[in-house]
C-alpha cells in the first residue's frame, strides 16, 4: 500500500518540537510490522510530499490507529501544517519486465495510472530529509 501525504508547514513546523515528533514517529513507524519505507520531497514553493509504503491495508491501518500516532497527527494538523492532506491509499502492481503501474485494485492494474504519483515526484524533484 502506498500513501501520499501533501503538506505545507507553519513556522512551528520548522522548529525543534516538530523535529522531535517527526523523529519519534519515524522511529515508531520503522518498528511497526508491515512498514516498508517513507521518503519525503520538497518543492521549490515549500510544499512537501511524502510517500509511505506498507505491506498491506491491515498494517497501514495499525499505523494510522496506533495510540501514540493519533495525538501527534492531531498536533500536526493544529500546529505544524497550514494545509495537509492524504491521497487515497493504493496498491502497486508490476509484472517483471513491465513498467510500474499504480492502480486502486487488481482489476485496474492493466489500465492507466490511478494517481499520477510520478508527476508529483518530478514536480517536487528534490528529496530532502524532514
Amino acid at each position: 500500500m502506498v500513501v501520499v501525504f501533501r503538506a505545507r508547514r507553519t513556522p512551528e513546523g520548522a522548529g525543534e518540537e516538530y523535529r522531535h515528533w517527526f523523529l519519534r514517529m519515524s522511529e515508531l513507524a520503522r518498528k511497526m510490522p508491515g512498514y516498508i519505507s517513507h521518503k519525503g520531497y520538497v518543492a521549490d514553493d515549500g510544499e512537501r510530499l511524502t510517500l509511505f509504503e506498507w505491506e498491506s491495508a491491515e498494517t497501514l491501518h495499525a499505523w494510522a490507529t496506533h495510540p501514540e500516532h493519533i495525538p501527534v497527527k492531531r498536533l500536526g494538523r493544529e500546529k505544524f501544517y497550514t494545509a495537509c492532506r492524504l491521497r487515497g491509499t493504493m496498491e502497486i502492481f508490476a509484472a517483471p519486465g513491465h513498467k510500474l503501474r499504480i492502480a486502486p485494485d487488481v482489476s485496474a492494474a492493466d489500465g492507466a495510472f490511478a494517481v499520477n504519483v510520478f508527476e508529483e515526484i518530478k514536480r517536487l524533484r528534490v528529496p530532502r530529509p524532514f
